[in-house]
């Protein structure tokens, strides 16, 4: 739907694409959120059907690019980070 907009910006302007995916996101996860409040379920929920209606499965309104990198966010990067926090604060402290 917007790949036409996506490849007019180009390559060169890559910043533009993330700042118009970004700001899609925000805007569709909080127009959902007005949608779920009246119907009295969590903000999540709004996130997450949001996400599943501009992503590739149904409106494709972000680009593939965008989606792989964010490959940073993956459960395992967190569960290594919350291991070793763990870890951490379990540690006797030492003077």
């Amino acid at each position: 739907m917007l790949n036409k907009l996506y490849d007019n910006i180009g390559e060169s302007n890559f910043g533009a694409i993330i700042i118009i995916s970004v700001a899609l996101m925000i805007f569709f996860g909080f127009a959902m959120t007005r949608i779920t409040k009246k119907l009295r379920l969590p903000n999540v929920t709004a996130y997450i059907i949001s996400g599943i209606i501009i992503g590739p499965a149904f409106l494709d309104l972000i680009p593939k690019k965008i989606i792989l990198g964010t490959d940073f966010l993956s459960d395992e990067n967190f569960s290594r980070e919350t291991s070793a926090a763990t870890y951490a604060s379990n540690q006797p402290k030492v003077d």
